[in-house]
């Protein structure tokens, strides 16, 4: 029935990423990249599942699924995931105590591999081959088995395989005290790790210090045999780095404390190596028994060095309890799966007997119709709850479009409004300016007019005003224009900050505007601080905010103040820009960005020149926000990235 289960659960997830692959699959791809993206994803969820089922020791899936998955990789020519599954089934048997088997099926892969002049494939059969030999301390053969991986394995291929390899190639060595020939492979594993260096910013990085970390623990190995110690050390504390940048696993920062345990004591700190020992112990107990209790080993060892015997005898009592009790404990798994056996030929009888006595099975098949009928009925009522309660998902689904939709007719409708509002303020807007030049034009050029030198500055002052009024409201027109665009603005111009805030404050004249004092300050970074930029638009935003604390300082008040503080960090400047007018409720911070909207509709404005800033600034790579920290009035804060 289990099995039953997992199959229908297999089908329906492969339906579910078929018609993933297809809803999410890009409109531009033809029908044969679509149809390879379908079959690498389904591939991939067919790997994740077997090699789930082989770490988590469930048999019974494993070899329900590990035939389909191999027929799919071969059906769609996935040879090296093909080859790495039956890598796993392979060397399966070999930690299983079946050697033989291992072997057999090493020798199947390479039948397969040659066939197809699949080098990856073939380097593969001799990896299951030399572990096989290896398990059974046939160090000759493994050797030669590990020497034909290295000379077969391809270059394009991830290499995990391949250092595996060379890691229990190196092991054979060493049990042979061939060390000529150690050092010789681990110098050609050093020049392939060359290939990949180690950035700890790399998404690869977790995995490239592990292949370096195991090359480190195993040119220990070495060293500590032909008794470098100090070059063995180095070798230690390299381990140790790339452990960090790895992440910290129990198994691996035990395994290096026993490493650094055998050190010590080859040098004589036998403190340190009671450390050592220590460390180990305190990472395994109630984890790894194995592991525990080898720790408790090495402590007896050197509290003994120490002349500490009474503590080194009671470890040593208990290192040897716990092997006796982890040696009944793998009795008992044995034994339980002898009795699973025996269960499963229980089974098999009882079947058998049931066959034989089918007469007197009439009246359990009745109630079985009969449960069978009851289920149906309860399949139904379930079926029909389930359809009556997708009927009221939906219902709530369609309520909430329903009140999506009122929303955004309010705010088409608030648009609409909001654009009637501005095409009357940009009608005011324009005649103010031009009512007053058309009435100074009727004054200089009345026939008997004559005027002093104060009524013409007066005059000239007010023409060059309200000149700039109209060419400021014409400038923010256009860039409204632009304001909605996302086109990346080119930054090619390399500026100081403090030079743009200056241009800024000399186009809007805060510095020098009425009944405003202004302060403008900076920071030693930002003074030094240059911009890869485009200097028009960035002093163009900083104008902007500068203009807005302008426009709402109060007539009534001599207090109006105003201050830009220029900071700068590694990637970006910031120009803080603040005033101690009426401010902005926290509720508005975002509405106030938006086009023609204006919180206080007395005041003179647009309304889109926040909208401006902040598109001008997004395009440069930056933002403006506003700070609704800031309670004093109101406080813009403008982004501008450094590169």
């Amino acid at each position: 029935m289990r099995r039953i289960h997992l199959t229908l659960i297999w089908v329906i997830a492969l339906m579910a990423v078929s018609w993933m692959s297809c809803e999410q699959g890009d409109a531009g791809k033809t029908a044969a990249e679509a149809d390879s993206t379908l079959i690498q994803d389904s591939a991939n969820t067919l790997v994740n599942q077997f090699c789930e089922y082989y770490y988590n020791n469930q048999t019974d899936s494993l070899d329900m699924v590990s035939a389909s998955t191999l027929e799919y990789l071969r059906k769609h020519e996935l040879w090296t995931q093909y080859y790495q599954l039956w890598q796993i089934l392979a060397e399966q048997y070999v930690w299983w105590g079946q050697g033989d088997k291992g072997i057999s099926e090493a020798l199947k892969i390479q039948e397969d591999a040659i066939s197809r002049n699949n080098d990856f494939g073939h380097a593969i059969s001799y990896k299951v081959l030399g572990t096989a030999y290896t398990v059974q301390s046939d160090y000759p053969d493994a050797i030669e088995c590990y020497r034909h991986v290295e000379e077969l394995y391809p270059e394009n291929e991830r290499p995990s395989i391949l250092f595996s390899a060379m890691r229990e190639h190196a092991e054979c060595l060493l049990e042979l005290k061939e060390y000529t020939a150690c050092d010789s492979l681990l110098k050609a594993w050093k020049t392939i790790l060359a290939k990949y260096p180690l950035d700890e910013k790399s998404e690869n990085a977790d995995t490239y210090a592990n292949w370096h970390r195991l090359y480190q623990l195993k040119r220990f190995a070495y060293l500590f045999e032909i008794e470098e110690y100090d070059q063995a050390a180095l070798a230690l504390d390299s381990a140790e780095y790339y452990l960090s940048i790895e992440g910290s696993y129990m198994l691996s920062l035990s395994t290096l404390a026993t490493c650094q345990f055998r050190l010590a004591m080859a040098q004589g700190d036998y403190q340190a190596a009671l450390d050592y020992s220590q460390r180990s112990m305190d990472l395994t107990k109630g984890l790894i028994p194995t592991h525990y209790s080898n720790a408790l080993g090495l402590r007896s060892e050197a509290y003994e060095r120490l002349g500490r015997y009474s503590e080194a005898l009671a470890d040593l009592r208990e290192h040897i309890r716990l092997d006796d009790s982890l040696t009944a404990a793998q009795n008992k798994e044995q034994l339980n799966e002898l009795n699973k056996r025996f269960e499963v030929n229980e089974i098999r009888m009882q079947a058998e007997r049931d066959r034989m006595q089918a007469e007197q099975r009439q009246l359990l098949l009745l109630i079985i119709i009969a449960a069978v009928a009851l289920l149906a009925a309860l399949i139904y009522a379930v079926s029909y709850r389930k359809h009556a309660k997708r009927i009221s998902i939906q219902n709530v689904k369609l309520a909430h479009l329903n009140s999506q939709l009122t929303i955004a007719n309010a705010r088409a409708e608030e648009s609409s409004r909001m654009k009637t509002n501005f095409i009357q303020q940009i009608s005011h807007e324009i005649r103010t300016p031009l009512n007053i030049l058309s009435g100074f034009t009727q004054v200089i050029t009345a026939p008997d007019m004559e005027l002093d030198n104060s009524e013409k500055e007066e005059i000239n002052k007010g023409i060059i005003d309200n000149t700039n009024r109209i060419t400021e409201l014409v400038n923010k027109m256009l860039d409204l224009s632009d304001a909605n665009s996302r086109a990346v603005i080119e930054r090619n111009d390399s500026v100081p900050a403090i030079q743009i805030a200056t241009e800024a404050i000399q186009t809007t004249g805060i510095d020098s505007a009425d009944n405003l004092a202004f302060r403008f300050e900076f920071t030693p970074e930002a003074e030094t601080s240059i911009l890869k930029t485009n200097r028009k638009a960035a002093v163009r935003i900083l104008s902007l905010i500068l203009d807005n604390a302008i426009k709402f300082k109060s007539d009534s008040r001599t207090d109006n103040k105003a201050s830009l503080h220029v900071t700068a960090s590694q990637h970006s400047i910031r120009f803080i820009v603040e005033d101690n007018g009426p401010g902005i409720p926290s509720e508005e911070a975002e509405h106030v960005f938006e086009e023609f909207v204006q919180l206080d509709n007395y005041k003179e404005g647009t309304g889109i020149g926040l909208t401006v800033a902040r598109s001008l600034a997004r395009r440069l790579g930056g933002d403006v926000t506003l700070d609704t920290a800031y309670t004093h009035g109101a406080r813009f804060v403008v982004t501008l990235a450094v590169d």
